[in-house]
């Protein structure tokens, strides 16, 4: 049975370890999130044997190692080559990094990575797929490459990278300087996957769950946590449904608010249930039949407008054009995939829900309304 000294008691652990907040230079200077401008590049710099750091190859050679990958000859790494987020090369053999921290998988993208390195005549091609916690990439992504036989290794910021980098403190100990870089490049991993660094901490907390059987209520805790996540966006999808209804007319088949089961459905995808990625509420437009206004989630949220029949004008810069649809992401960018604790105390309290609704209504408007004046 849960109680209240069982809260109290967490709380009373998490208040004594808890550290004071910290400056980290990586968020001051880019969002936590920024997988292109931050992550990548950052990682990209250490391991380059050519890197900043002038350590050589060595932090190179330890990511290597950890994965029974062997380089010779003249090394490169790359940043955004051909659209790939990191690339490392050596004689006959690619390596293909893709950095996926919130971003949307594109179509064929790890198949169409892995022909570019082939056509340029690599034989031995490895393909790292990179996420805070070491998910699978979608269908869409591998394209035909597992018929093919072609192999893609999850990786995640949550254990492999995180742990690569600790190691690179280590080695990197007496450079006062990167070795600050490391710590607090780390401490920003930790943040974006929920991690705890305190490890008098975590054996507090462990020595805890095993006392009294408290261990029992951990499987309870869990299904009230889900029920939590699942409610809120539910919630939140339904007032964004009930919005654009009223904003713009009735809202299209495809749209959960038509579902039979709302509720199954967003609980399949807070589970990453297969063939559950994406969430839609939408509604065709009465002055342009065919062209539907969105919104829509994967890891985010992103709103626009696609057509069935033909092409859409050129937009603001503000806006992703991609074939027949215009889109952009909610001015408000929550990680659906890993909602933080901020996150659903966002979304559970009505007015900022109703609030960040509003928003993307207003942005759907202005779409539009550009749309409109385009045409």
């Amino acid at each position: 049975m849960i109680n209240e000294q069982f809260f109290d008691y967490l709380k009373l652990l998490r208040h004594k370890y808890a550290e004071s907040h910290q400056y980290n230079l990586f968020t001051v200077l880019r969002s936590g999130s920024d997988e292109v401008r931050l992550h990548s590049r950052f990682l990209v710099d250490v391991l380059n044997p050519i890197g900043s750091h002038n350590f050589g190859n060595l932090f190179l050679s330890d990511f290597l190692q950890r994965h029974s990958i062997e380089l010779t000859g003249n090394i490169t790494v790359d940043y955004e080559y051909k659209n790939i987020d990191i690339l490392i090369r050596s004689s006959s053999t690619a390596i293909i990094i893709e950095n996926k921290i919130y971003a949307v998988d594109q179509e064929k993208q790890l198949e169409r990575y892995y022909e570019t390195m082939l056509s340029e005549g690599y034989k031995d091609i490895h393909i790292f797929y990179l996420t805070l916690n070491g998910k699978e990439p979608s269908p869409t992504s591998m394209g035909n490459l597992e018929n093919r036989g072609i192999d893609v290794k999850c990786i995640s910021y949550q254990d492999d990278i995180h742990d690569w980098l600790t190691r690179c403190t280590e080695l990197a100990l007496r450079n006062a300087p990167l070795r600050e870089a490391f710590i607090q490049y780390t401490s920003l991993i930790s943040t974006l996957t929920n991690q705890i660094e305190n490890m008098e901490h975590l054996e507090k907390l462990k020595k805890f769950l095993l006392s009294d059987n408290n261990l029992q209520s951990i499987a309870e805790l869990n299904q009230a946590y889900e029920e939590i996540v699942i409610d809120v966006q539910l919630a939140m999808w339904d007032i964004i449904g009930k919005k654009m209804t009223d904003q713009f007319g009735v809202l299209s088949a495809n749209s959960i608010a038509h579902y039979r089961n709302p509720k199954a459905c967003v609980k399949n995808y807070v589970q990453g249930k297969r063939n559950s990625r994406f969430i839609i509420q939408e509604v065709e437009l009465k002055e342009h039949p065919s062209a539907y206004l969105f919104v829509e989630q994967d890891h985010h949220l992103y709103l626009g407008i696609y057509t069935k029949d033909k092409e859409l004008p050129n937009l603001a810069h503000d806006y992703n054009e991609e074939n027949n649809m215009v889109w952009k992401y909610t001015n408000k960018k929550i990680n659906f995939k890993n909602l933080s604790n901020e996150d659903i105390h966002f979304l559970s309290n009505t007015d900022s829900l109703d609030l960040f609704a509003q928003d993307i209504i207003d942005d759907l408007v202005n779409i539009k309304n550009m749309i409109i004046n385009a045409s």
